[in-house]
């Protein structure tokens, strides 16, 4: 059974990764799974995308090597999975890349809020899952750093340790944390305490904006923003809703 370890028992039949095929360049029908030569995502079929190759990279969720330089369509399960999406800007619709995806050169090549990792080997891509190309560079979430307390000069994304949002760059806020809460949009733990700038793509992400009325100017808080304790905490309109675990809460986004 390709792709399987073991010694399959004779007569059964076992599921597997589909195996690479070129149908055509250009292809003369919409492509399936693990089928080739895809353009853009737009010659694949439903819930599918087209893995760009420079080479005989490994294509996610298929088997095979196919021909140098053959783009084949594949099944992303996950935002956070390993995808080539391009190469030196083309194909320009899929620029900037998403978390996780490559082949990027700089962080201007990544989405906002996304650095690009460089790559010599086969390192590691944190937060991300899969194997990466060797070599190949993603766009990733900025790894957590501690700058000083106070900030010497303003900060960027992922660092601290701020105190207001007047401590952060362009577009930044405050993420206020008690202890060691993950930080919207970056990687790490962090010190116990340490508050971090992070960047907030839409109103609904859930952000800790601070706890026990603190600091004065966040409060009343707003949609998808903690830490409350009663309605009090919140802006007219909006409810506090109290947790013992992970709930979750409806109308936000994150965790």
């Amino acid at each position: 059974i390709p792709g399987c370890i073991g010694t399959p028992e004779p007569g059964e039949d076992y599921c597997r990764y589909p195996q690479l095929t070129f149908v055509g360049n250009p292809p003369p029908a919409t492509l399936g799974l693990c089928e080739g030569d895809c353009d853009t995502d737009s010659d694949c079929g439903p819930n599918l995308e087209c893995f760009q190759r420079p080479a005989t990279e490994s294509v996610t969720g298929c088997l095979g090597t196919g021909g140098s330089g053959t783009d084949y369509c594949a099944l992303r399960l996950t935002t956070n999975t390993l995808f080539l999406k391009g190469n030196n800007g083309s194909p320009s619709e899929n620029f900037p890349l998403g978390r996780c995806e490559g082949d990027c050169d700089s962080d201007a090549d990544c989405q906002l809020g996304l650095v690009c990792q460089q790559r010599t080997g086969s390192e590691t891509i944190p937060g991300c899952i899969g194997t990466p190309e060797p070599g190949e560079d993603y766009c990733r979430y900025p790894q957590l750093t501690f700058v000083g307390n106070p900030p010497p000069a303003t900060l960027g994304l992922c660092e601290g340790d701020c105190d207001t949002d007047s401590d952060c760059g362009p577009n930044l806020e405050c993420f206020q944390r008690p202890a060691t809460e993950s930080v919207t949009g970056c990687l790490g733990t962090g010190g116990s305490g340490t508050d971090y700038c992070a960047l907030r793509l839409t109103t609904n992400t859930l952000f800790l904006k601070g706890n026990n009325g603190s600091p004065s100017e966040n409060f009343p808080l707003g949609r998808c923003e903690g830490d409350c304790d009663s309605d009090a905490d919140c802006q007219l309109g909006l409810v506090c809703q109290q947790r013992t675990g992970s709930e979750t809460i409806p109308g936000c986004i994150g965790t």
